[in-house]
């Protein structure tokens, strides 16, 4: 490691205060556009202004949990990026759009990573008024990549457990809230299964700018014991909605928890069976850190999972039949 005055130069990166620099070649980049990725270090919206052909948007989408935008002033090479998208069948995940403004089609606070090849007359401040809290501007100047944090707000809260966090009072500190004068996004799904069967949003906690549910995906308004439930614990960004993560939970539902009630019995004549779930269902999910902690079936014991890509970190042994998780002080 060197120092030079303000700077310190490690590895590949140079670090400024706020402020890092990547010293990889632009035309490098293509090829490594997961180390822009793992620079914003999570999925969600991504947005490449100035991406001319495309070729570096296209990489940029490092995986399920990341959709991606490209604008450009040229419609010939939008048209073109298109077009080779479309014929590889990739478009969609991945979208371009021709755009000549000066502000950016975006609500506040919803894109993740801005990755900026030209400016075309945007300024950082609109820049920073569409990336998320937490979110990254990766910029290119002159052969060289300069990176910038939009900080978080402290006044923003986050809601790890069932009511709140491990104290139990369901009063959250959020001191940023405001009544709300329009949408930040929509995602599915829109409606519930049934009034007549079990809720479909099981459990919801967030943390870290991400939001953690365990929601029913089965058919909606059909209620017979021949359609399985389709449970699942899924993780979306919590500023673009964007889904990070999706992992089935096929030990959950009623078939669980209240077999002897509805097997074989003739559903038309059972009503509100919403309000028969068991109450320490929503008590079984928290998010705190990096971690997830939840049940993964019925009488599963609690696993911790990565909160960015919901793979198990570990399993906690004769945590069977565990019904409320609480963490507080690190434990």
């Amino acid at each position: 490691m060197k120092q030079h005055g303000c700077r310190v130069v490690l590895g590949r990166w140079i670090v400024c205060g706020t402020v890092v620099l990547c010293g990889v070649a632009a035309s490098d980049l293509a090829e490594d556009a997961g180390g822009v990725l793992d620079v914003a270090g999570r999925g969600g919206l991504v947005v490449h202004l100035g991406c001319g052909d495309a070729l570096l948007t296209e990489q940029l989408r490092g995986g399920d949990g990341c959709l991606v935008h490209g604008l450009d002033a040229d419609p010939v090479k939008i048209d073109a990026a298109r077009a080779r998208m479309l014929a590889a069948r990739v478009y969609g995940a991945v979208s371009v759009e021709q755009w000549t403004h000066e502000y950016l089609p975006y609500a506040d606070n919803i894109v993740n990573l801005l990755v900026v090849s030209d400016w075309s007359g945007v300024s950082m401040e609109e820049a920073l008024r569409v990336l998320a809290p937490g979110g990254v501007v990766c910029r290119r100047e002159d052969a060289v990549w300069e990176k910038r944090v939009k900080p978080r707000p402290e006044a923003l809260d986050e809601w790890t457990h069932y009511l709140h966090d491990a104290s139990g009072n369901a009063v959250a500190m959020d001191s940023a809230v405001r009544p709300p004068n329009r949408m930040q996004w929509v995602a599915g799904p829109r409606f519930g299964r049934s009034h007549e069967i079990d809720t479909t949003i099981g459990a919801l906690v967030s943390a870290g700018g991400r939001l953690f549910y365990i929601v029913d995906e089965g058919l909606t308004g059909i209620t017979d014991e021949r359609l399985p439930s389709q449970w699942a614990l899924a993780a979306r960004d919590a500023f673009s909605g964007v889904l990070l993560w999706k992992r089935p939970l096929p030990n959950w539902g009623w078939r669980e928890w209240k077999r002897e009630e509805l097997e074989g019995k003739d559903w038309t004549g059972i009503r509100g069976q919403r309000t028969q779930t068991p109450p320490d269902l929503p008590r079984r999910l928290v998010a705190l850190g990096t971690g997830v902690y939840v049940t993964l079936g019925w009488q599963a014991p609690v696993s911790v999972l990565d909160a960015a890509t919901g793979d198990v970190v570990r399993t906690c042994e004769g945590t069977e039949h565990t019904q409320e998780i609480v963490c507080a002080n690190g434990v």
